[in-house]
């Protein structure tokens, strides 16, 4: 489980905030990518419906292949909670694989919202359920396509996720979660009960 507290929105506020990454008994500074020039929806860019592959657009350059990131942006309204799961490939790769990944969050903050939902089309297969201070997602993609999210609040205390594949679809050949410091990767693997955090300090 990761658990994340992000602090007050707003470029003066995210300036003045210093972000961590604590799992496994390691501790690394995590710093979020972008310059509150842009939305965390527009540098998402999920697109659906026709011509499309129901995925992120917008971090194409990010997106690695059967693995699950977790890292946090700064948009035109604040720091957002980014989670981004496999990479947009071209039809022509063979070996592209579907995946599939659970993930569940408490003590979500009441001025919080998820602001990005990778799927959103009628009759998704993924579940995206919400109630209250508590979420849980599931997330099912097809071969060569992404899924996600990202949550948006302030002084948020998130407890995220519980790492578990989807009874009833294929998954991942590995269940890495990749956080970056800015635009450098770090993977790791953890167990599906590991526990890790992410906090914000002045």
């Amino acid at each position: 489980m990761i658990a994340a507290s992000l602090g007050p929105v707003g470029h003066a506020a995210a300036a003045q905030h210093t972000y961590t990454v604590t799992q496994g008994g390691q501790c690394w500074e995590a710093t979020p990518l972008g310059d509150g020039s842009k939305s965390v929806s527009d540098f998402y860019d999920y697109r659906s419906g026709n011509g499309t592959e129901f995925s992120s657009y917008g971090t194409t350059q990010l997106q690695r292949d059967q693995v699950s990131q977790l890292f946090l942006y700064r948009g035109t309204s604040g720091t957002s909670l980014v989670f981004l799961h496999d990479e947009l490939q071209s039809s022509e790769n063979e070996t592209r694989t579907a995946g599939a990944i659970t993930m569940q969050f408490s003590g979500l903050p009441a001025d919080g919202s998820w602001v990005v939902e990778d799927d959103t089309y009628p009759n998704r297969d993924d579940n995206f359920n919400h109630s209250g201070s508590t979420s849980k997602i599931d997330w099912m993609w097809a071969p060569g396509r992404t899924d996600g999210a990202a949550f948006r609040g302030s002084r948020t205390e998130v407890t995220t996720p519980s790492l578990s594949s989807h009874s009833s679809a294929r998954t991942h050949g590995r269940l890495d979660i990749e956080t970056r410091a800015g635009r450098t990767p770090r993977t790791t693997s953890p167990g599906r009960s590991e526990r890790g955090t992410v906090t914000s300090r002045r």
